[in-house]
Parts: C-alpha cells; sequence; structure tokens
C-alpha cells in the first residue's frame, strides 16, 4: 500500500486555492471588490435588499474539469496542472462577472432602476437621469461616492465629449448640483433611520 499523506494535501489544496483565488480577483475587477462570505454548508441563503425585500437563493453549482495525462513526465506534468489552474480561474472568473451582471440587470429592473436608452446616444442628460434613479453615499466630508460604473472603452470619447458639455452649460451644471443636493438628504434621512445592530 502506498503512504498516504494527508496533512502535506491539506496544505497543497490550501496553496492551490489561494493562487486560483488571487489569479481570480485580478481577472474580475468588479466582483472581486464585493465583500465575500464563504457557507461550509446548506444549499441556499438569503439576504436583504436595499430596498428592504428579503431575497432567498439557492447555491449554484459551477464545475470546471481539470484532467492530467498520466503519462506526462514530471516535468511535464507540473507545468500542465499550472496551466489548468489558470484556465480554472480564468473560467470561473468569467462565470462570475457573468452572474454578477445578469443579477444586477435583474435587479435594477425588479426595483426601478433600469434604464434603457432604446438604442439613442449616451447624453449627459442621460447620466442626470440615471443619477436621479440611483441612491448614493456620501463620505464624512459630505463628498458624493458615485456608484461603480462599467463603460466599454469604445465608449470613451463620447463621454469624455459629453462631460465637457458641463463646462459650457450652466443648466446642466444646476441640475447636476440640485441631484447632488438631493441625493444628500437622502443620504442623510436614510442614516437617520438605520437599524443598528446590538
Amino acid at each position: 500500500m502506498l503512504p498516504d499523506f494527508p496533512a502535506l494535501k491539506a496544505e497543497l489544496a490550501r496553496e492551490h486555492r489561494r493562487k486560483i483565488e488571487a489569479d481570480m480577483d485580478a481577472q474580475m475587477p468588479i466582483a472581486s471588490k464585493i465583500r465575500s462570505v464563504r457557507f461550509h454548508e446548506g444549499n441556499g441563503f438569503s439576504f436583504e435588499r436595499h430596498d428592504e425585500v428579503i431575497e432567498t437563493q439557492e447555491f449554484q453549482d459551477v464545475r470546471i474539469p481539470v484532467q492530467v495525462s498520466a503519462r506526462m513526465e514530471y516535468s511535464e506534468t507540473v507545468q500542465e496542472l499550472k496551466q489548468q489552474m489558470r484556465n480554472v480561474a480564468k473560467d470561473m472568473a468569467a462565470h462570475l462577472e457573468t452572474l454578477l451582471f445578469q443579477t444586477l440587470e435583474r435587479t435594477s429592473k425588479e426595483v426601478g432602476n433600469a434604464m434603457d436608452m432604446n438604442g439613442q446616444p449616451f447624453t449627459l442628460e442621460s447620466y442626470l437621469d440615471m443619477l436621479e434613479k440611483v441612491d448614493m453615499d456620501f463620505d464624512s466630508f459630505g463628498m458624493p461616492e458615485f456608484p461603480t460604473q462599467v463603460i466599454h472603452p469604445s465608449m470613451g470619447p463620447t463621454i469624455q465629449a459629453e462631460f465637457a458639455r458641463f463646462r459650457t452649460s450652466s443648466v446642466l451644471r444646476d441640475r447636476a448640483e440640485f441631484i447632488m443636493q438631493q441625493k444628500r438628504k437622502d443620504w442623510r434621512d436614510r442614516e437617520s433611520r438605520r437599524r443598528l445592530v446590538t
């Protein structure tokens, strides 16, 4: 009978998991910023959304096969395993980012925050319309903490050109200032109603 090394195998598994998680975080810039909670049992979870709706979901089973030929030399096996672990991290990251955006799209439609431009081009007016729909937080100095925005690189020049209109349009500046004042008031109201955990 061949000897078994459970402690060594457990340490190697932990090291592989840490490496995969680090590789995943590097490939999913949005999802990696979200705090994660590890569940050790059960088949689902519940959470309370900002609109006070309690949502229950089942865990999703995600499987990515790893196959290494037994006919390889040791050095080839190690390199192949490292490459496959990188592929696992890449596939898992792509799956989690897709799941995140699907969840954001579904929940934003449910609470009425979704905006469909119906094929119309991006404008500063549409951006301000979007800001009116979302809750915003403010830091201890009263400065707004803008929501994370995911934008395709090809939209960069269009967005820069539209934001340049702030310099020439006092109407747009006044509207933006009014929105920020309203968001600051809403935030103060939310903070004053917040339930403290005891």
